[in-house]
């Protein structure tokens, strides 16, 4: 008899806890498992956590023998969805969703025994131990920025996606902007290759540059994108050596600069040959200046801020020649 009034008693508890929906601030975790404030019976039930701005529920999770184990939601202060995942046996599995509070989905895609996720007042890292499969990244307004398989290691695997602002398409295996900045790190790659930023909770960098490393070496056109995913940059390489094409851009869109180089000179400066034009901030024409292996030479024309031709000098080995400025008025 009373064996069994103590089977009902903590069948009765267990009944009681299984149906309880508490805040996550009452759960103790001890041992590896969740417990319910002094209870000693692992918690099984729904813990939520309320936001102190709006008064609405921002976190909810299902809990079965102290485990986090079913779906697993947050939701921004404004209502609209923040985090959306699963747990089994308190890791992360399956598909999980991370969104802007804009709404705008963030990024998707799996983990296999995923870590690491907190709930913060903002998304401030993307858990990246148990990471897998395919994974789609987004910007703030929707667009779909990047996307590729993740090894069981959590590194990128084979060819990865990314696209441009003007929807441009681009394929490449992934490198980190460290290794790209440390020549002698990448020595040893050779291929097509996105250079991706670092990531920084929501104000995400995504790809940086974009080419082929020939023998350890950049080769042939690259091009380079700022924080914002804006085109900063168009260059041409030679065996690691610029050599071509040589465009600067403002982060308004507009060209800053546009010429040709070939390569360095001794004291580490590019070598300009043939025309180059040269903008303002405002994107209006300022100069174009005629090169010859570094030095000014020939008809540089200078430009008014209506865009209008206002002098002209020719220049040889540098220097103005004997020869008088033509100015208009």
């Amino acid at each position: 008899m009373y064996k069994k009034t103590i089977f009902l008693i903590v069948f009765s508890i267990s009944t009681l806890l299984a149906g309880l929906k508490v805040p996550v601030s009452d759960l103790v975790f001890k041992d590896r498992l969740w417990f319910y404030k002094e209870s000693n019976v692992p918690f099984t039930g729904v813990a939520f956590a309320i936001s102190k701005e709006s008064g609405t529920i921002i976190q909810q999770a299902n809990y079965i023998d102290g485990l986090a184990w079913g779906k697993y939601y947050e939701w921004w202060p404004n209502g609209s969805k923040k985090v959306d995942g699963t747990y089994r046996f308190g890791l992360m599995y399956g598909r999980w969703k991370f969104f802007y509070e804009n709404g705008k989905i963030l990024c998707a895609g799996s983990y296999m025994n995923g870590k690491g996720h907190r709930s913060t007042q903002f998304i401030d890292t993307i858990p990246d131990e148990g990471i897998s499969g395919l994974w789609t990244y987004w910007d703030r307004n929707g667009r779909k920025v990047e996307e590729g398989y993740y090894n069981k290691n959590g590194t990128e695997k084979g060819n990865w996606s990314f696209w441009d602002r003007d929807g441009k398409k681009r394929l490449g295996k992934k490198i980190d902007y460290d290794t790209f900045k440390n020549v002698g790190a990448f020595k040893h790659l050779d291929g097509v290759f996105l250079v991706t930023g670092p990531i920084d909770g929501l104000n995400m960098v995504y790809t940086q540059a974009h080419g082929a490393i020939r023998a350890g070496r950049l080769d042939g056109p690259w091009t380079y994108w700022d924080n914002n995913g804006l085109i900063s940059a168009k260059r041409y390489y030679d065996k690691g050596v610029p050599w071509g094409q040589y465009t600067t851009y403002h982060s308004l869109g507009h060209k800053l600069t546009d010429g040709t180089v070939k390569g360095f000179d001794d004291y580490g400066n590019l070598i300009k040959d043939g025309k180059w034009l040269f903008w303002d901030d405002d994107g209006i024409l300022k100069e174009e200046v005629h090169y010859k292996d570094g030095i000014r030479e020939g008809l540089t024309t200078y430009f008014s801020m209506t865009g209008n031709e206002s002098a002209k000098i020719i220049y040889k080995r540098g220097r103005p020649w004997s020869g008088e400025w033509t100015t208009w008025y």
